[in-house]
């Protein structure tokens, strides 16, 4: 015959846990990004990176966009264009090679 109290204290430490565990992954990911008000550029870095958005490319100063990045990229494009189109101006897009 199963114990309930068991279950319900077996499920309080899985909770536990796994908000342990969170906060753990959070600091982690704390000391892996630079503070933007110390370096903007270095935590733009850090934050793209740790999140998964791109590949290290073998060219050096390059970057692989990932589909992941690529989707956030596209919504923020699109968000972007209806803005100026909204301002009545034309957009202009500057190749970076």
């Amino acid at each position: 015959v199963e114990n309930p109290n068991e279950k319900k204290s077996d499920s309080i430490s899985k909770k536990k846990r796994s908000e342990t565990e969170a906060k753990s992954n959070d600091a982690a990911v704390d000391n892996l990004i630079t503070p933007r008000a110390v370096d903007y550029s270095a935590w733009y870095n850090d934050v793209i990176s740790v999140s998964d958005m791109v590949d290290q490319s073998p060219v050096r100063g390059c970057m692989v966009i990932k589909p992941w990045g690529m989707g956030v990229w596209d919504l923020l494009r699109a968000e972007l264009d209806e803005r100026i189109r909204e301002s009545g101006t034309q957009n202009a897009y500057f190749p970076l090679f």
